[in-house]
């Protein structure tokens, strides 16, 4: 019975929360209605979770990944919902389930679909599972890749989001890991020159400062470059950032707890045999963080419930006032209100290679994202965004 009550007391809260923001909905366009949306997204935190610090979203798509993230709907109903009333056409959206948790089976002959992803390379045979966002790849490195349906024809990159298991905590109830499959048909040569900028990854990173109270956001770019034989996959690359908070560092992944690496097999968008990039960030949940670790509205569970602690470096990685490093589960930092005088910033970028060396990567991804505290990770784009939204500088 109180299970039901806290329920009711929950969701009820919720309603009346977007109710708040009913007297100004939003309307997708010329972005003038983005602080009515922060409006929206501030009551949420205050009367729902009683946050101290709300994510300030720059963008309308950011804002509404950032609703559906804390009420564990879909970004579609947020749009569609009577209080926000964003069309839903112009935009294009995929959520999948943490892996953990695993699902118990019911008969003889069943096979667990979610089993925890856990370690590097990942069987790409994974991602039939998963649910895409689909891109056309942009002409230059000029201009963010096209976001567009994955039915369309001309669709030539993919991104793929879960939340998977690190080796280290192997069985727990809880992904602990943000997984990124960067699905590239048009790359079917294995062949790289060692020491080739194969690819980039824009990878919007939070440190958690030594009062374990604060946060700050530092936004890196991983640089995917081709190792030599008989070497991780991942130990020829770097990420630049400023991780210290005093200057801009390129490091290598695994001192962030970062991991990458390549395949080349099939997958649901190609039979035939294609490069498949796969990165892993350890996520970062903390005590400002109330939204994530209440879990379901429907008092379903959070697999996030103690939070993620992220990822301890050792030997100065973050200066002297940073504790841990990892990806935030909100679409966007705290911090100071956003503004609308500069574009938008994509969380999610990525330039894939074509086909022979030497060539630049191409713009190929550019989303959003947004962690629940059902655990889905959720992604989305739009198709025709009322303001400017760019890549971050560094691809």
């Amino acid at each position: 019975m109180r299970g039901f009550q806290r329920v009711l007391t929950i969701f009820g809260s919720a309603l009346v929360a977007l109710s708040l923001g009913a007297a100004q909905p939003a309307k997708a366009g010329d972005g003038a209605d983005l602080g009515s949306l922060q409006n929206l997204i501030d009551d949420v935190c205050t009367n729902v979770f009683f946050m101290s610090s709300c994510p300030q979203v720059p963008t309308i798509a950011q804002g509404i990944l950032q609703i559906a993230a804390m009420l564990n709907v879909a970004p579609e109903a947020v749009r569609s919902s009577t209080f926000v009333a964003v069309p839903v056409g112009p935009n294009v959206d995929a959520g999948n389930p943490s892996r953990p948790p695993a699902l118990g089976c019911l008969g003889l002959n069943c096979v667990d679909p979610l089993n925890p992803i856990t370690g590097l390379p990942i069987d790409p045979a994974v991602l039939s599972s998963l649910r895409p966002l689909a891109f056309v790849s942009a002409g230059s490195g000029n201009a963010p890749a096209k976001p567009t349906q994955p039915y369309d024809p001309s669709a030539n990159a993919f991104l793929y989001a879960v939340g998977g298991l690190s080796a280290a905590n192997s069985g727990s109830p809880g992904a602990d890991t943000l997984v990124l499959f960067y699905d590239d048909p048009g790359r079917t040569s294995a062949i790289f020159k060692p020491g080739q900028v194969v690819a980039t990854m824009s990878l919007p990173l939070t440190v958690l400062n030594n009062d374990a109270a604060t946060e700050r956001f530092v936004p890196a770019i991983l640089q995917f470059k081709a190792s030599t034989n008989n070497t991780a996959p991942c130990s020829a690359s770097t990420v630049t950032g400023n991780f210290t908070g005093s200057s801009t560092q390129s490091i290598i992944p695994s001192a962030i707890g970062i991991n990458c690496a390549v395949v080349f097999a099939a997958s649901p968008v190609s039979s035939q045999r294609h490069a498949i990039f796969e990165v892993t960030v350890p996520i970062l949940i903390t005590s400002l963080d109330s939204a994530i670790t209440t879990g379901s509205l429907f008092n379903l569970g959070s697999p996030f419930s103690s939070g993620e602690p992220g990822f301890t470096p050792v030997g100065g990685v973050l200066g002297t006032t940073g504790m841990s490093i990892g990806i935030a589960p909100n679409a966007a930092p705290f911090g100071a209100p956003a503004t609308i005088t500069s574009p938008g910033t994509y969380a999610l970028c990525a330039n894939l290679p074509l086909e022979g060396n030497g060539l630049k990567p191409l713009p190929s991804v550019a989303a959003f994202y947004a962690i629940g505290g059902d655990g889905e990770v959720r992604v989305s784009a739009p198709l025709a965004a009322g303001v400017p939204i760019i890549c971050p500088a560094g691809l």
